[in-house]
């Protein structure tokens, strides 16, 4: 009962944080009617990319030293790993709830350094079309977005 009361304590602290953090963050671009404005050839470079590399940094899921990103199975079993580890802090006593809440946020600097690496490459991406194929990615932009509207 305590440790489900701990529990839902720090997830709603959590969600109040990043609520707070949302109102204060600045405005970004929507990638993903970028993404839908890019032509099709230039989405299928990036998610080559993507399968080939991975949009890593050095970190746990970084590529291998054949350049692929770690397989599915691997991956699988760093996540049955992350969760045991939070089996064993939640079961730990006494609980800690600095340390539950600091394994809880440590993935997310790798997180960033993941999102950064996939803005770079679509910036590059974007950077090594034609002007005309830039003009007409605008073009689909603009249309998506009226589309949808503010």
């Amino acid at each position: 009962m305590i440790l489900n009361v701990l529990l839902v304590g720090v997830l709603v602290g959590g969600a109040v944080r990043n609520v707070q953090m949302a109102e204060l963050a600045p405005m970004r671009p929507d990638f993903r009617q970028l993404w839908r404005a890019l032509p099709e050839d230039v989405q299928q470079d990036l998610r080559n990319r993507s399968r080939e590399q991975g949009f890593h940094d050095g970190g746990r899921d970084a590529p291998r030293e054949g350049g692929q990103r770690p397989s599915r199975e691997e991956r699988a079993a760093r996540i049955e790993q992350m969760n045991a580890r939070v089996l064993t802090i939640l079961r730990t006593q006494p609980f800690d709830p600095a340390a539950f809440e600091a394994y809880l946020a440590g993935d997310r600097e790798a997180a960033q350094q993941r999102i950064e690496a996939a803005r770079t490459a679509f910036a590059e991406r974007v950077a090594q079309m034609t002007d005309e194929e830039r003009a007409e990615m605008a073009q689909r932009l603009e249309r998506n977005l009226r589309r949808r509207g503010p």
